[in-house]
């Protein structure tokens, strides 16, 4: 059995060309259907003959002059290179001697244009460009290189530092439209306040740290930098990720905002961050939102009275009174965690502060490196309670109203985020801006966004979403394929 499979133009039958042909000899599972070399030159073809009608489409209206209709002299040609998503295409493109009525219109214009050098002053195609950004945000440069080879006819036309520039092109132009958000938006202090419908649900925003190694670290084991990461969500919706490298992001309100918004986010709408407690992220909620509420996360303050129940096992006091609590650190330490877990600051320093009393200087209690770590430790987490105490609620009360009390969403987030393609198995070490850079495209395909954001660059393409082909009635133009 033979197949051919030709092209039309314009159904015109003049313009009919032979874009593939395939011969079967038998009938098995290996030969069904199309291999994958079989795929890619197919693929190949199409696009080449495509172009070329389009490009020959575009040039011959560009022949003439737009104002006096007069014929444009060639001053000569040149190739341009454009890669696409389906290879490399190399263009001849004229360049035209300016008409005499245009350049006395336009002084200050040059002597000569090229129309199809001005028509794609992006030579990386935005189908090429959204795909390479999209895998590198998964994989590493290398693997999305070998990737694309594999399933697209680009072999030896992608590398790994070619795709590492288009991705923080990509990021910097990002960048760019969050700026100009930025500078659009009002800040909280000149949002309304009268004259508004009805509150939406609290949306609650996790928010944590991660390390990612550096660059300029003179080893493996020194020189990490800390990358934010968190997740925003909503009772009746999903949720969306954010990350930025702390010390070199000067739009973290932003960034945040952004997302919010994203969300469906209005003035007056409540807004409940849950965080660790930490100095990078203590200032951020009442910047970011009016109503913010700041909350520390009661898993990293269970954790650290678990970590010191297992210290004070190895601590022994003589002659303790067994109906004394305050002879028992257990005893105190279960006290104080009560306490905090209703909201109750102040009790629960107190009982803190008498442990450490007991432990730093009540004879009884035997010398030793444990005793010295303990009273370290326990001062340490007075110190945490003392600096957040105006952030601690009763989580009881918030709990059996169904409100938020742990950043877990965050924790997960950094696994997801940072983790899985920055640390865990991905050996390489970081810059911190070519980091960020990576992180906001990484984020963009976690939510789903990338493509809305190249649509929005180009509107023109079309949504993933959309049928793949279309007939000739419904795109007039472009070129059918027969199977002869």
């Amino acid at each position: 059995m033979k197949i051919r499979i030709q092209l039309i133009i314009d159904n015109d039958e003049r313009t009919r060309r032979d874009i593939a042909r395939w011969e079967r000899t038998s009938f098995a599972s290996e030969t069904l259907g199309l291999q994958l070399d079989e795929a890619k030159a197919l693929l190949q073809t199409s696009q080449q003959v495509m172009v070329s009608a389009q490009v020959e489409s575009y040039l011959a209206k560009q022949v003439a002059c737009p104002h006096c209709g007069s014929r444009h002299r060639l001053k000569g040609r040149h190739e341009i290179v454009v890669r696409s998503l389906f290879g490399t295409v190399h263009l001849g493109s004229p360049r035209f001697r300016r008409c005499s009525c245009q350049g006395l219109s336009s002084p200050g214009a040059g002597k000569s244009t090229s129309p199809l050098a001005a028509a794609l002053p992006d030579r990386t195609l935005p189908e090429r460009l959204y795909l390479e950004s999209k895998w590198a945000s998964l994989v590493s440069y290398g693997v999305t290189a070998q990737l694309l080879e594999d399933v697209l006819p680009l072999d030896g036309q992608v590398n790994a530092n070619g795709i590492r520039r288009h991705i923080h092109q990509v990021a910097r132009r990002c960048e760019r439209d969050l700026q100009a958000e930025q500078d659009t938006e009002p800040r909280a202090e000149e949002w309304p306040t009268d004259n508004i419908p009805p509150p939406k649900p609290a949306i609650t925003v996790g928010l944590d740290g991660g390390y990612i190694r550096s660059r300029d670290a003179p080893n493996r084991n020194e020189g990490w930098f800390e990358v934010i990461a968190g997740k925003s969500t909503v009772q009746q919706g999903g949720s969306s990720c954010f990350a930025f490298v702390h010390r070199l992001d000067r739009h973290a309100r932003a960034r945040i905002g952004s997302v919010l918004k994203s969300q469906g986010l209005v003035y007056h709408q409540p807004v409940t961050f849950v965080t660790d407690g930490g100095d990078t992220v203590r200032s951020w909620p009442k910047r970011l939102h009016p109503r913010a509420e700041h909350v520390i996360d009661w898993f990293h303050i269970a954790m650290r009275f678990t970590v010191l129940k297992q210290m004070t096992k190895g601590i022994s006091i003589a002659d303790a009174n067994p109906e004394d609590p305050d002879d028992h650190p257990e005893r105190l330490l279960d006290s104080a965690k009560w306490y905090l877990w209703h909201g109750n600051v102040h009790h629960s320093l107190e009982r803190i502060d008498t442990l450490i009393e007991l432990i730093e200087h009540d004879e009884r209690v035997a010398e030793g490196p444990e005793r010295r770590k303990l009273a370290r430790t326990l001062n340490e987490l007075y110190d945490y309670l003392e600096s957040n105490r105006d952030l601690i609620p009763d989580y009881g009360d918030r709990r059996r109203h169904g409100e938020a009390i742990s950043s877990s969403i965050a924790e997960s987030t950094v696994n997801q985020v940072i983790s899985r393609r920055f640390v865990k198995k991905q050996q390489m070490r970081w810059q911190p801006e070519t980091a960020h850079l990576l992180l906001q495209v990484r984020t963009q395909t976690l939510n789903g966004t990338l493509r809305e954001t190249f649509q929005r660059w180009w509107p023109a393409m079309t949504p993933i979403s959309a049928p793949l082909c279309r007939s000739l009635s419904q795109q007039p133009g472009v070129g059918r394929a027969g199977l002869a």
